[in-house]
């Protein structure tokens, strides 16, 4: 076997080293096409001399990369896949792990009483989760989400009728069966509902199934 010529070596070494931080990751798509590529010049399983690196030069990446995918692909196919797997293991393995899976998170959810959940702030403080681990579990859970409940009025029989008699006091009868109604210039009118500090609407941070607590004033 005559010695490799050492300008070709040369030659490789220089385009590895130019090619080492060019690319780091293919996407699906080009490890496909590199992987069919390398098998429309493989011959019974070997491959040429220098293929590695003139398709590495060809996807601008390290040739240790495609020679990673052409064994992953072969060693794929002695298994129980029809095709070869080509698929990156990057994805769902790279980045910091969570502290908590999704079961964890809305367990630890469920048992803060709704008048604490109105706001991530309040939520998170009394759960002991980051918000931003609340708000990222509401955007993969659906079925958490934020709903509105408004104030109801609660009045009884004896209530209704208090409410009416009050309201007839300020109608004054007139000769002739005529009526004024007074133009109550010396009241001081207040909503009674911030008087007391009752909000008219609140959000509560709930799942699909549980019931928001019902609000109703009595006045």
């Amino acid at each position: 076997m005559p010695p490799r010529s050492p300008r070709r070596t040369a030659d490789a070494s220089v385009a590895v080293q130019d090619l080492a931080d060019v690319c780091k990751h293919l996407s699906f798509a080009h490890r496909r096409t590199a992987y069919e590529t390398l098998l429309s010049v493989a011959v019974d399983g070997v491959l040429p001399r220098g293929a590695l690196t003139e398709l590495a030069q060809k996807f601008r990446c390290h040739p240790r990369t495609i020679s990673r995918l052409w064994t992953q692909a072969r060693l794929s196919l002695h298994d129980v896949h029809h095709a070869a797997d080509v698929a990156s293991k990057t994805k769902g393995n790279s980045g910091r792990h969570a502290l908590r899976t999704s079961d964890e998170i809305e367990a630890a959810i469920r048992n803060v009483p709704q008048m604490q959940r109105q706001t991530f702030r309040s939520l998170s403080a009394a759960c002991g989760i980051p918000m931003t681990t609340i708000f990222s579990h509401m955007k993969k859970n659906p079925r958490f989400k934020a709903r509105s409940n408004y104030v109801k009025p609660h009045l009884t029989p004896a209530n209704v009728e208090e409410r009416l008699k009050f309201a007839m006091s300020f109608v004054w009868p007139l000769p002739g069966g005529r009526h004024l109604f007074n133009d109550m210039h010396d009241y001081v009118h207040v909503d009674d509902n911030w008087f007391y500090l009752t909000k008219v609407e609140r959000r509560y941070y709930v799942y699909d199934d549980e019931e928001v607590t019902a609000q109703a004033v009595k006045s």
